[in-house]
């Protein structure tokens, strides 16, 4: 009777410290990207280079892990919700794949290929609000890149400095709507730099358009 009594215990005892190292094991980490899931196609366009610097975020929010926002206000960081790198890169990434797709901008890579527009871009605001949206404020500027190098104007033609904020709402809860969000919120603020730039290579008067 003793061994099938202290077998019973050791099979519980093996069950419990089973169950404990279950309730240990931290959840697992997930990583997402601005990037867009699938490539956005549109009709091929003349190619423009432009130089872009790096992508200025605000010091919260620049981290790896998420920072979200909650209804009454506070702030949490979510440890184990991050971005697939960090975030200014991110950012940078997506920014550039929106002008490739909405206006065939493509980055300067090396001295030999010639710029002839600059982007300044920064992140004034980087939201994410669980079960509610997002938001994304930006402020940035387009300056053709012979007048930058210069200090004039090249042709007549002045840049521009805009901002604006791209508000996303999302219908679910969970990590993956937010992300999901804001890839269409640094997408439509890529269209509108296309929008933009190409008002500036006809010559006609431009201004920044409502976001």
């Amino acid at each position: 009777m003793k061994p099938l009594l202290f077998a019973v215990r050791r099979t519980a005892l093996s069950a419990l410290l089973l169950a404990l190292a279950a309730c240990s094991t931290p959840p697992a980490t997930r990583y997402h990207s601005l990037l867009p899931a699938a490539a956005v196609s549109h009709a091929p366009t003349p190619q423009r280079v432009l130089s872009l610097g790096q992508v200025e975020v605000p010091v919260p929010a620049d981290q790896a892990q998420w920072l979200v926002r909650l209804a009454d206000g506070s702030l949490r960081v979510l440890e184990h919700e991050r971005w697939a790198s960090a975030l200014r890169d991110e950012l940078r990434a997506a920014l550039l794949q929106g002008l490739a797709a909405h206006g065939g901008v493509v980055e300067q890579r090396n001295a030999a290929q010639s710029a002839t527009w600059r982007l300044q871009a920064e992140v004034t605001r980087f939201e994410l609000m669980p079960g509610r949206g997002t938001q994304l404020g930006v402020s940035w500027s387009l300056r053709p890149a012979r007048a930058e190098a210069s200090g004039q104007a090249s042709g007549g033609t002045k840049g521009i400095t805009c901002s604006g904020r791209f508000d996303e709402a999302v219908a679910a809860e969970g990590a993956l709507p937010l992300a999901q969000a804001q890839v269409r919120a640094v997408q439509r603020w890529a269209a509108q730099v296309v929008q933009v730039l190409q008002g500036l290579e006809q010559g006609a008067t431009t201004s920044c358009p409502a976001s």
